[in-house]
């Protein structure tokens, strides 16, 4: 349930997470913001936490690339040689997307430190004649080829949702958190209030208007509802962060319920190291 204000608790996970530098990330812009949104008064606190989000534009291809582990969504994946096309319960997950580090822009340097190609997959299934995902997130797959891996244009399986392929375009822009995960996390900073409404005009102001539901890097959004995954994002310590969120997109193929999306976490240690297949999926909806 969305709330039109919520105290200053709701910012003390800005505070509580790493910055992006020790300035944040093009803080300038976010406390011109701020400022605009009449919250120049918390710049200090909010600013630096800001971090780094490619906004994944993207454009519609009528088949895949010729070259083997590119990023884009959609499309058939290019899976590493003897692996096979993850499942769950029986059932053939969803390929969403995958992301080549090298082909990210400079400021996501924490993951383009990463080569190899990054595949996302979740199960997500048809009833009652569309498509859903019935288990929150319960099965959701992230595969690591490291560079050198042989790889495979897999084919689709049998009954799975097939998207269509796209090419990614990555608009880099600072990102600040949602309201709704911070006054869970820790006692107020202090007893102010902060708008919903106010706080919203900030994100626009950052991200643009215009609807771009894909996201790398950044921050996560709060789930409607929550899951064992979600939780880990809550906590904190140990935080986990945000690594990538395909968000409805019905040209894509991916107009799952109402307006929903798969995130992906993962732990700061893990994110640091490489080891993305320890990554675990969340499906919400807007």
């Amino acid at each position: 349930m969305i709330r039109l204000a919520t105290t200053l608790a709701a910012l003390a996970l800005l505070a509580s997470a790493p910055a992006a530098s020790a300035q944040g990330f093009r803080e300038s812009e976010v406390r011109a913001a701020l400022a605009a949104r009449q919250l120049g008064a918390l710049a200090d606190t909010i600013a630096p936490a800001a971090r780094p989000v490619a906004i994944v534009d993207r454009t519609l291809l009528s088949t895949e690339p010729e070259e083997l582990g590119t990023s884009r969504l959609g499309g058939r994946p290019d899976l590493p040689a003897g692996t096979k096309w993850p499942r769950c319960r029986g059932y053939a997950q969803t390929f969403l997307g995958q992301l080549r580090p090298r082909d990210l822009p400079p400021e996501l340097a924490e993951l383009g430190a990463h080569d190899g190609t990054i595949l996302f997959f979740a199960h997500i299934e048809r009833a009652n004649g569309s498509w859903y995902q019935p288990f929150n997130g319960e099965c959701a797959t992230v595969i690591h080829a490291r560079p050198g891996t042989p790889l495979r244009r897999a084919a689709f399986p049998r009954h799975a949702l097939r998207l269509r392929p796209a090419a990614p375009r990555f608009d880099v822009r600072p990102d600040l958190p949602n309201l709704d995960w911070g006054d869970r996390l820790m006692a107020p900073l202090q007893e102010v209030k902060v708008d919903f409404f106010a706080w919203s005009g900030v994100q626009n102001l950052l991200e643009g208007d215009k609807y771009r539901p894909h996201r790398v890097l950044g921050y996560g959004a709060a789930p409607v509802g929550g899951s064992p995954c979600s939780l880990r994002a809550e906590r904190p310590k140990d935080t986990w962060r945000h690594l990538f969120t395909l968000g409805y997109d019905k040209p894509l193929g991916f107009a799952i319920k109402s307006f929903g999306r798969v995130q992906f976490l993962i732990s700061p240690a893990d994110l640091q190291a490489g080891r993305f297949e320890r990554a675990c999926g969340v499906f919400d909806r807007y």
